[in-house]
């Protein structure tokens, strides 16, 4: 502060000019001239040294500062800081004494208040740092985003015949929500209009549905299945449902049997890898030669993209109905269309659980589907060994 021109905060260690260690000039070095005048301005041997390595590191004066008297400029040796000329008045001995206390004690609040808040916001985290490590605190990182699996929407429906063990079956898993109820949305099917019990919104009924009477086919000459011979009924109700537009929003469309145990939340961590996709999933190995030639669709539960269906939907009605069907079952049908109409089948062995195809217990929880159950009693039993609670009653 003597001649308010150069101060040093370490030594700066000697390097030759222009050496790959020297750091870059931060302006022009000074002159000769320049050097001889800072060298002569103290007698102080400590301070010539100091003046000099502020001249080698490149801090000399220059003309900015001539317009910038108090301008400070940090030496890239990170070993330095240079400042300018000050152009205030010198002060005497007791004047630098106090203008030293007085730096003293602003640079002591300033520690302590910066201790004071690193000490708190390190105790609202359950620890104290030092004062040492409060220098620079790196922020925490933002935790990572798992993105959350996709949501499946499964519009679910089944064709009841009215009156006999199917509709108390549906009216069974009605309220238990179980089944297509457990659904995002649900349509039952049947030939007459049926109150089948209160839901979530209200009195369910069934979509009335009226088609001809059909009846037990054997396999063998012209007929492919020994399931009913109800290809027609599917076919109105196919087109039942796609006129109606309420597939519209869902991802995939589902057909079940009434006597089919099934749970929609097993059945999405089958399906969701293919949302958007024209697919469908049979689910049988069995008869592979047969045709058609490969996997085969079971009609227990079917399973549909809705670009599948809207491949029915847009024009392909026409087309499957114009296939030699009589004497199909309607799940021979329904595989026969989408390959028609290029559908993609996506085989799924463990869809279903049926001693006609795949056998599998209700309590193998691997599957997403039991079949045959043909009375409240007997699927509700399976239901609740499938859901882990064997002992729960029965509540018809």
């Amino acid at each position: 502060l003597k001649h308010g021109t150069h101060i040093a905060r370490d030594e700066a260690p000697s390097r030759a000019p222009g050496s790959a260690d020297a750091p870059p000039m931060m302006s022009p070095s000074p002159s000769a001239a320049d050097s001889e005048h800072l060298l002569g301005a103290s007698e102080d041997v400590e301070e010539r040294r100091i003046l000099e390595a502020n001249a080698e590191a490149g801090c000399g004066r220059g003309e900015d500062e001539l317009e910038m008297p108090a301008r400070a400029r940090m030496a890239r040796s990170r070993r330095m800081i240079c400042v300018g000329p000050l152009e205030t008045p010198r002060l005497g001995s007791a004047g630098l004494l106090l203008a030293g206390a007085l730096m003293a004690v602003a640079g002591t609040v300033a520690v302590l208040a910066s201790w004071q808040h690193g000490r708190a916001a390190s105790m609202r985290g359950g620890h104290e740092v030092s004062l040492q490590a409060y220098t620079r605190v790196a922020p925490k990182p933002a935790p990572l985003l798992v993105p959350a699996p996709p949501l499946v929407s499964f519009f679910c429906f089944c064709v009841m015949k009215p009156g006999g063990p199917e509709q108390e079956l549906v009216e069974f898993q009605l309220k238990r929500r179980a089944g297509i109820f457990k659904c995002n949305d649900f349509a039952v099917i049947s030939t007459k209009k049926v109150n089948l019990g209160f839901g979530d919104v209200g009195n369910v009924t069934t979509w009335y549905n009226p088609v001809p009477q059909v009846g037990m086919g054997t396999l063998g000459g012209a007929v492919t299945t020994n399931s009913f011979l109800n290809t027609q009924i599917f076919m109105v109700a196919w087109d039942t449902l796609v006129s109606s537009k309420q597939l519209d929003g869902h991802d995939f469309v589902v057909k079940a049997d009434p006597d089919c145990v099934w749970f929609p939340d097993r059945l999405a961590t089958h399906v969701k890898a293919y949302m958007g996709e024209a697919v469908y999933f049979p689910n049988c190995n069995l008869f592979q030669d047969a045709p058609p030639q490969g996997p085969k669709l079971y009609g227990a539960l079917e399973v549909f993209s809705k670009q599948a269906i809207d491949l029915y939907g847009n024009g392909g009605s026409a087309r499957c109905q114009a296939m030699d069907w009589h004497g199909w079952g309607e799940d021979y049908y329904m595989q026969m269309c989408m390959l028609l109409l290029g559908a993609r089948g996506q085989p799924d062995y463990l869809l279903v659980g049926d001693h006609r195809c795949i056998p599998a217990g209700c309590e193998d929880w691997t599957r997403v589907a039991y079949h045959d159950y043909k009375d409240p009693t007997a699927w509700g039993t399976c239901f609740n060994v499938a859901i882990g609670k064997p002992d729960d009653p029965i509540d018809r």
